[in-house]
C-alpha cells in the first residue's frame, strides 16, 4: 500500500467551496437550524484559512473570473447577514411583547375580577 498524500486543491476550487458554503449558510439561516447552521459557519471559517494559506500560481486572484466569484460571495453574505438581523429583530420584538406582558397582573390577585361590585 503507497502513502498518498490529500491532493491540493486550487485557489479557485477552494473558492468555489467557499461559495457552495456560503449558498448553505444562507438555505440554513433560521432559528430552527443555528446547530447546522454554526457547523456550516466553522468549515467556511477553516475554509477561508486555507484560502489564505494556498499558493496562486494561475493568478486566479487577478482574474475576471474571481472577481465575479467575489461578488457572489459578497451578495450571499449580505443576504445572510440580513436573514440574521431580521431573525435577530424577530426575537428581540417577541422578548419585549413578552416582558410588556409580564407586568399586566403584578399587583392584582389571581381571580380577582375588576367590574365586581363590592
Amino acid at each position: 500500500m503507497r502513502d498518498e498524500q490529500p491532493a491540493v486543491k486550487t485557489k479557485q476550487a477552494l473558492w468555489q467551496d467557499y461559495l457552495f458554503l456560503s449558498r448553505e449558510l444562507l438555505k440554513f439561516a433560521s432559528p430552527q437550524e443555528q446547530e447546522l447552521f454554526m457547523e456550516l459557519l466553522a468549515q467556511r471559517e477553516k475554509l477561508q484559512a486555507l484560502i489564505e494559506a494556498a499558493p496562486d500560481a494561475e493568478g486566479y486572484a487577478a482574474s475576471e473570473a474571481f472577481r465575479q466569484l467575489a461578488a457572489q460571495a459578497a451578495a450571499l453574505n449580505e443576504s445572510v447577514a440580513a436573514r440574521l438581523r431580521f431573525f435577530k429583530n424577530a426575537a428581540a420584538r417577541q422578548r419585549d411583547v413578552a416582558a410588556a406582558y409580564d407586568g399586566c397582573g403584578a399587583g392584582i390577585a389571581a381571580g380577582y375580577r375588576m367590574d365586581a361590585r363590592r
